[in-house]
């Protein structure tokens, strides 16, 4: 009988500990709890819900602090993530609401390490083994909650929402772990590990039906268009990787790639911008219905466009908005943009934009440069493409989020994979 070492069994523990992280990350299990605490016994929550988030990620910040990284590392894609973080941190000093913007910045720096730390400590298989089955979890626990109709599971049009108080949170979820399971199946299906791949691959059938399934009884269309575009992009991935293989030039199919990639991550940038003209276009495809808090979010950033009214102030103070609609978005609508990217206008002024493009494109450059030398590398683009569209509609690139997790594990991964596969930082990796 085989016995598990210390190390082998820290590592399965490890393991154990990010699922438990992401299923609390998806922010459904942690309102659940103290939500009905506080219904029953009257309980202030907010608080204790950010103390509950910064525990489920300190040990994965404190487990990255002790990655040993060389300077040149932290000189490249992380520096410009530490330029980015830190500009907001800078914002706190004229926010309308500092106590607000501190919480929620450091939150987000906290969010961000904790994403450093899922791409540097597991290999792009075990990352998508991980999400799999935090998401099914979540996925499953939602389900039961619909069929035994726990309060507030179903929507007042008959829409899914589970244990997450809004389709539009139960979604993403379902598409992340349809996504990582087809994955998971394609991998499944090359290796033709046989006969245990076919238990395998009925399984990972399954749960990308169910998931979809779920997903579609959402009724939410962000998340359906995303995970398309995710597909696609994996798709077109693959299709320039085949053809690097063929010997087409390098060079070439880089400059392909990076106009490519400008392309689609310029056009979150043209929505929020030509919001007043394009809400009847989204209409069409079910998504959208949020064009009169970008308006607002709009006008709010010219007024102070350079700096912007510091991160996720603006929303949290009456004099962003005119009296008559700081009761309905407080009540109502929810104090943010139900936009990334107009989050980070509002919160970080144009400065804030410049480092977060700069950060795309850096991340992108590394990522056209390592995608012939990874393993299924396509894998980390497809997420940070599904993350972004998704953002468009949500505020999802925020602390204490999945999303901004698998978001920024997706940007660094191609970083850290190369720099386990060089030599240049000690991985605890398997394979792949």
């Amino acid at each position: 009988m085989r016995v598990l070492t210390w190390e082998q069994f820290g590592r399965w523990l490890e393991r154990v500990y990010v699922v438990v992280m992401l299923v609390g990350l998806t922010q459904g299990p942690v309102l659940q709890l103290w939500w009905s605490g506080a219904r029953a016994e009257g309980l202030p929550v907010k608080t204790a819900i950010v103390a509950t988030y910064l525990a489920l990620q300190l040990p994965a910040v404190f487990i990255f602090a002790y990655q040993r990284f060389t300077p040149r590392l932290l000189r490249g894609p992380i520096g410009a993530l530490v330029a980015f973080v830190f500009w907001l941190i800078i914002t706190t000093a004229w926010a309308t609401l500092s106590s607000h913007t501190i919480v929620e910045v450091l939150s987000l720096a906290t969010t961000c390490v904790a994403g450093l730390y899922l791409a540097v400590r597991f290999s792009v298989v075990d990352k998508m083994i991980l999400i799999c089955t935090a998401m099914q979890i979540c996925v499953v626990w939602s389900y039961i909650a619909i069929q035994r109709e726990w309060s507030e599971s179903v929507g007042p049009f008959g829409e899914w929402i589970g244990i997450y108080y809004n389709r539009n949170s139960l979604a993403p979820v379902a598409s992340v772990g349809a996504l990582s399971a087809l994955v998971l199946l394609w991998i499944t299906i090359r290796n033709k590990v046989w006969p245990l791949g076919i238990g395998i691959t009925l399984l990972l059938v399954d749960i990308v039906v169910f998931d979809v399934f779920v997903l579609l009884k959402t009724e939410s269309e962000t998340a359906l268009y995303g995970g398309a575009i995710a597909i696609g992009s994996w798709l077109l991935i693959s299709g320039w990787l085949a053809l690097h293989q063929r010997g087409i030039s390098t060079r070439i199919l880089t400059s392909v790639w990076m106009t490519v990639a400008a392309i689609v991550f310029s056009l979150p940038w043209i929505l929020v911008f030509g919001v007043k003209s394009m809400g009847g276009f989204l209409e069409r495809f079910g998504i959208g219905g949020r064009e009169g808090l970008w308006v607002l979010s709009h006008d709010g950033f010219l007024e102070k466009p350079w700096f912007g009214w510091g991160w996720m102030s603006a929303w949290e103070t009456p004099n962003f908005l005119p009296r008559e609609l700081w009761n309905w978005q407080r009540d109502i609508a929810g104090p943010w943009s139900h936009s990334s990217f107009y989050d980070i206008l509002l919160g970080g002024g144009l400065v804030a934009v410049a480092l977060f493009v700069g950060l795309m494109l850096w991340t992108m450059v590394h990522h056209a440069s390592q995608l012939p030398l990874m393993h299924v590398g396509q894998t980390y683009t497809m997420f940070c493409l599904f993350v972004l569209f998704s953002s468009t509609q949500e505020s999802f690139l925020v602390g204490n989020h999945f999303l901004m997790v698998i978001f920024i594990a997706g940007l660094f991964g191609p970083v850290f994979d190369s720099a386990v596969r060089t030599g240049v930082i000690a991985g605890p990796r398997t394979a792949g």
